[in-house]
């Protein structure tokens, strides 16, 4: 289940699903088969320079980290908080632990959610990043988190 251009629930009692777009997720999933095969064709044709294979290995684990980022996370906002499920770790938040909403404009949007358990990050890569930012910050308010904690 992704999110979508629909609204968020009025009553705040269904879960939403976010995680990151097929349109960012299939062409680095391709990028790192790509380096692997790049890898395995280097290792059978023979003798072949060192800086090849450390510039061949130095894509492919760019590549995978990026491919385990944005395969491996998802968001989920319920009515009691925010799940969050990275390459490396989960961390569940109910709303009275939420403290900052920040967003970072740059070549790419980015965003932070600072809670009381620690922060986690996504990207404008994610399908539905404005609604999942819009239902974090409408339901921090609910919880008094304050405009100046809101920050855009």
């Amino acid at each position: 289940m992704s999110a979508s251009a629909e609204s968020p629930p009025a009553s705040g009692t269904e879960r939403r699903v976010f995680r990151y777009s097929l349109l960012i997720r299939v062409p680095v999933f391709v990028a790192s088969a790509f380096w692997a095969a790049m890898l395995v064709l280097l290792h059978l044709g023979g003798e072949t320079r060192v800086q090849v294979y450390a510039g061949v290995v130095f894509f492919l684990v760019f590549f995978v980290v990026f491919h385990a980022l944005y395969w491996r996370t998802v968001i989920v906002v319920g009515p009691e908080g925010l799940r969050y499920q990275g390459p490396l770790r989960r961390l569940t938040v109910p709303w009275s632990e939420v403290r900052v909403v920040r967003v970072y404009r740059g070549l790419f949007r980015e965003y932070e959610v600072g809670t009381a358990r620690g922060r986690f990050g996504f990207t404008g890569f994610l399908r539905g990043h404005r609604e999942l930012l819009e239902l974090i910050q409408q339901r921090a308010r609910r919880r008094g988190l304050t405009g100046s904690h809101l920050e855009r």
